[in-house]
């Protein structure tokens, strides 16, 4: 073997090592990505009928009904989803699906159909919620 030849294997060698750590540390990121999802779902849980979320503009999306994107949403929450979503196009920005009422429905119990479905973004509803009780 000449010299060339063994520097090209050490290289080579170098190279599956970089790419293998790479792997599992992208693994090990996104387990630690899973177990921040489950506790964030978790505490999220926390969150009762009544509670009242006080939303800002990009702190929610797909809303029912037709509000500007820019506009302030205070929610009246009957029931928060199961699942906390991830954004794929930016990894880091979870939402999770919000049904309810605004604060000034005068029916807001199970008399009638909810007057809000949205998604809300998780930081607004930690940082929304944040006033009143801790989640974290």
């Amino acid at each position: 073997m000449g010299v060339l030849t063994r520097w090209l294997d050490r290289r080579r060698a170098a190279q599956r090592e970089q790419i293998w750590s790479a792997a599992a540390a992208d693994e090990a990121e996104q387990a630690a990505r899973a177990q921040q999802l489950a506790s964030i779902a978790g505490r999220l849980h926390r969150i009762t009928a009544g509670t009242i979320l006080y939303l800002r503009a990009g702190e929610w999306r797909r809303c029912s009904q037709p509000l500007p994107a820019d506009a302030y949403l205070d929610v009246r929450v009957t029931s928060l989803g199961d699942q906390v979503m991830v954004d794929p196009a930016r990894p880091a920005v979870w939402w999770v699906g919000v049904v309810g009422h605004p604060p000034e429905c005068a029916w807001g119990g199970d008399e009638h159909p909810p007057c809000l479905r949205l998604e809300a973004h998780v930081a607004g509803i930690v940082r929304s919620t944040a006033h009143g009780r801790s989640l974290w």
